[in-house]
């Protein structure tokens, strides 16, 4: 083996074992990054390998559809439905909101419910109602879990004092 082959296998090596050592210190450093950018705050959950259902400051998971229809339709005491004018009224001020969005006609189907008719195309479901209007009392604070049905779609979800109809929905 000649002197200058010898060279390039040591170039070689230690090519490699500066790779392994930058990936281990980004791997061992990354979880601190992103708990400072995304999670500093008291009760954050930790980020890394162990923590990958974490974003942006926010827990998410994935569940089956029949575990989140059953769930939607699972009313709070607090939680007053009111399906002949669309509307759930609460009273609570501290309410737990669970919100699924999904494609309208799948609503219909699934949940055997009737759209407002100004709704068109996508809606959200709130405890079997499609696109309800929401009344709470003033100063409430709400905890939404927003569930996204459809693979191919992003939503918003906002919550405004102004009375239907909405005409800029999904």
């Amino acid at each position: 083996m000649t002197g200058m082959s010898r060279t390039w296998i040591w170039i070689a090596v230690g090519i490699a074992i500066g790779l392994v050592i930058s990936l281990g210190l980004v791997y061992a450093i990354m979880p601190y990054y992103y708990n400072y950018y995304y999670g500093n705050y008291p009760g954050a959950l930790p980020i890394g390998p162990s923590a990958s259902n974490y974003y942006g400051g926010y827990t998410y998971g994935t569940y089956s559809i029949s575990q989140i229809i059953k769930e939607v339709m699972e009313v709070p005491s607090y939680a007053h439905v009111y399906p002949n004018n669309n509307t759930i009224v609460f009273t609570s001020k501290d309410i737990n909101l669970l919100v699924v969005a999904m494609m309208g006609d799948d609503a219909e189907r699934m949940f055997n419910a009737t759209p407002p008719s100004y709704v068109h195309g996508d809606v959200f479901v709130i405890y079997g109602l499609i696109n309800p209007t929401l009344v709470m009392p003033a100063g409430a604070v709400v905890h939404v879990t927003f569930v996204n049905l459809d693979d191919d779609m992003y939503h918003n979800f906002v919550i405004t004092t102004v009375t239907p109809p909405h005409t800029h929905i999904m």
